[in-house]
């Protein structure tokens, strides 16, 4: 502690345990949001570090800050259950997404044994919450995001998909180089009975993407200019 304060130190007490005694005594002088270690309770400025000290896996600067408090508070949780099916709900779900899960034993699925698929289905551009178009970057944290969380020793097969809406606005749907596949959920989908109402001018380019349920159809990529 400081000199003018009393200390339980004893005479002997080396230099170094009177130099931590004085930092212990800074430390409780502090307000209670600079010290604090609850998702909740921290000061927006230490969110980062209290992020890396909850061993978050996937992480952004450029989050808003009510997403960051949110995964920080899943993080103890989702350590316990990491590999298991449960923990991609869960770290989805902490990322404001839904999932639909299918194991290959279910529904008569031709995965191979031991293999699973994950539908995501994000719920809002976390990057740009007034923009109308889904941000690359949000498929990217949640593909990883639910890597992360799954079982190593088991087949991922990771699938894009669309909540059913009104109004459905895509934009960069493709990725070079990525298996993209994009669904409407609880719907079958059909590409000629499909309807897709978009409010802004289009730029349309051939791909070849894969549509869920659907095995293999030829379409059109859709972005927003």
């Amino acid at each position: 502690m400081s000199d003018d304060c009393k200390t339980l130190l004893p005479p002997t007490a080396t230099d170094l345990a009177k130099a931590l005694d004085a930092l212990e005594a800074r430390l409780f002088d502090l307000p209670m949001a600079a010290i604090s270690k609850t998702p909740d309770g921290v000061a927006p400025e230490f969110i980062d570090h209290l992020a890396w000290e909850y061993s978050v896996d996937v992480w952004n600067g450029a989050w808003p800050e009510a997403l960051k408090r949110n995964v920080i508070a899943g993080a103890v949780d989702l350590h316990r259950l990491k590999g298991t099916p449960y923990a991609v709900r869960m770290v989805l779900a902490a990322m404001g997404a839904d999932c639909d899960l299918e194991e290959w034993w279910q529904n008569g699925s031709a995965m191979d044994r031991g293999a699973f698929a994950v539908t995501l289905y994000p719920g809002h551009n976390f990057y740009d919450p007034a923009s109308p178009v889904m941000d690359t970057r949000v498929m990217t944290d949640l593909r990883e995001a639910a890597i992360g969380a799954a079982p190593v020793s088991r087949r991922l097969r990771i699938r894009h998909g669309v909540a059913p809406a009104t109004k459905l606005h895509l934009g960069a749907v493709a990725v070079a180089g990525a298996d993209l596949r994009v669904g409407f959920r609880g719907r079958p989908m059909v590409a000629n009975t499909c309807a897709i109402v978009l409010s802004a001018p289009l730029v349309l380019s051939e791909h070849v993407v894969a549509l869920h349920p659907v095995a293999a159809l030829k379409t059109t990529t859709i972005a927003v200019s």
